[in-house]
């Protein structure tokens, strides 16, 4: 939405050069904001009404340390009595008391399920959690050195010995991520797949499958991961192949802990 904004706001003002009304008045020509000026003015009204004070209302805080990192989550929730607004939730990683990262989600949603962000947890030598709300699910991983990395998901399941992270899109749409945390690099990052993921699955070797269910057909189907290919292909495989018994680890994470998380 940030980034969208900034393009609207270049963009408009691009434009202004040529969008002056000039209207006289006792014979003297006065300039009057156009309509666009005035769309522009707006936009850095909202931006700059956007920045969230973590100092002031209602304050939850919670820290997890990773070595010699320690990573901060705070978040901001409506008054009791004020439900016009959702959660903000500011994630801050620091070193020797210096900030190393920070990661802010704003006005966050719960568009009829839990909002806000999960307790974190130390797996892999890297802290994870997840963001909930907006229908825009995300997994957020920061690793030893205090970097966040901040990937579609809000589902996740673990190779623990491959140190493979692949999440599923918390969303409306169907979607997900594959993350490296050897090289804590993005494998792969898909937002709308054709069919609803399900569960990830490791068989045949190192070979890793999505079980999923096409809406329209009622129909499962079973699609494997083509790292090098960057894409998945549905295959000929069932359920009799891809089951509970060679599924991979879920990463249980407790609800988004935002104090208003249900709408």
């Amino acid at each position: 939405m940030k980034l969208k904004k900034l393009a609207i706001l270049s963009a408009l003002t691009f434009m202004l050069f040529s969008c002056k009304t000039e209207v006289k008045e006792g014979g003297k020509e006065i300039i009057e904001d156009s309509i666009i000026e005035s769309e522009v003015k707006q936009v850095e009204q909202e931006s700059v009404s956007k920045n969230i004070d973590f100092t002031d209302g209602n304050i939850t805080t919670e820290s997890i340390s990773l070595k010699d990192i320690t990573v901060s989550i705070i978040q901001k929730t409506p008054p009791k009595d004020n439900f016009d607004f959702s959660c903000h939730s500011k994630i801050i990683s620091t070193k020797n008391n210096k900030t190393v990262d920070s990661l802010i989600f704003k006005y966050m949603e719960a568009v009829g399920g839990s909002y806000g962000l999960t307790n974190p947890i130390i797996i892999n030598n890297h802290i994870i959690l997840t963001k909930h709300g907006d229908y825009d699910g995300r997994t957020i991983v920061i690793n030893e050195n205090g970097q966040i990395f901040n990937i579609i998901g809000g589902e996740n399941y673990i190779d623990e010995e491959a140190e493979l992270l692949f999440t599923i899109f918390d969303s409306d749409l169907s979607g997900y991520a594959v993350f490296d945390l050897k090289s804590d690099s993005l494998i792969t990052a898909i937002d709308e797949t054709e069919d609803r993921i399900r569960s990830i699955h490791k068989e045949y070797g190192n070979r890793y499958f999505m079980n999923c269910f096409n809406d329209e057909t009622d129909q499962n189907t079973i699609w494997e991961f083509e790292f090098d290919l960057d894409r998945t292909m549905q295959v000929d495989l069932d359920s009799n192949d891809i089951n509970s018994s060679n599924q991979l680890k879920i990463i249980e994470l407790n609800e988004a802990n935002c104090t208003c998380k249900k709408e």
